[in-house]
């Protein structure tokens, strides 16, 4: 499993910026919903999207679909391996 530094927006636009990194060829395990899905361009409009969410804290892009999901905390359990799609998770908001 491959790990990026990754900056993105604050969905909170009075504080700092947050920021996390991306899992490439990850998604989410056990997900028990989801905030949203969206059918998107790109990786990086799939992490604007959680961004602009306060309680977002994941966001997988699935590049077969152009699919973005969207997850709270505890939304998930954890990662398993998926080579369609590349995750965002939040570490700072």
């Amino acid at each position: 499993m491959e790990k990026f530094a990754s900056f993105a927006l604050c969905g909170t636009y009075n504080t700092r910026e947050s920021y996390g990194k991306t899992l490439s060829e990850q998604q989410p395990d056990g997900q028990t919903s989801s905030l949203d899905i969206k059918h998107t361009k790109s990786f990086l409009h799939c992490k604007v999207l959680c961004d602009t969410d306060i309680r977002c804290r994941a966001a997988e892009f699935n590049f077969d679909l152009s699919s973005c999901t969207t997850f709270a905390s505890k939304m998930f359990s954890g990662f398993t391996t998926n080579k369609a799609t590349s995750t965002f998770v939040r570490e700072g908001f």
